[in-house]
Parts: structure tokens; C-alpha cells; sequence
């Protein structure tokens, strides 16, 4: 039969999981955000869709952390 202290190093481990887990996801997110202000940076006053599209799929990856998000300022058409 399984001890309480079984299963209570069983739930420890899984909490370091999920710890870790949380801690690639926002490490994740802050290089797509790098990734993201690097190419709108290079992509500066470029009309070509690709440098937005790109952009663009930096910043869904950021969003999907729900702390953290971004956009793509110098992609946007200007204000009228």
C-alpha cells in the first residue's frame, strides 16, 4: 500500500513540473517577443506583407501567454 509520504513526493514532483513547465512558457514568450521587436525592427517602413505576417505570428505567440502582451507599432499603417 502506497505511504502518505509517497504520495506526497508524488505531488511535490509534479508541482516542480509544472513550475517548470510555467518557467519554458514564459521563456518561450520573452524570445518570441525578442524575435518580434528584432523583425519589426529590420522591417521598419518595408510594405512587404511578409516582414507583418511574420510579425504578426511572433505576436500570437506572445499573446499566448496571458501575462504578457505585445503588437507590432512600427507595422501599423499610420493614423489619418
Amino acid at each position: 500500500m502506497t505511504s502518505l509520504e509517497e504520495v506526497g513526493n508524488a505531488l511535490r514532483r509534479v508541482l516542480e513540473k509544472i513550475e517548470q513547465s510555467i518557467a519554458a512558457h514564459h521563456r518561450a514568450a520573452d524570445l518570441a517577443n525578442e524575435a518580434r521587436v528584432l523583425i519589426t525592427d529590420a522591417g521598419t517602413g518595408s510594405d512587404q506583407d511578409d516582414v507583418a505576417d511574420v510579425c504578426a505570428l511572433f505576436t500570437r505567440v506572445v499573446e499566448g501567454s496571458p501575462s504578457r502582451k505585445a503588437r507590432c507599432p512600427a507595422l501599423r499603417p499610420p493614423r489619418t
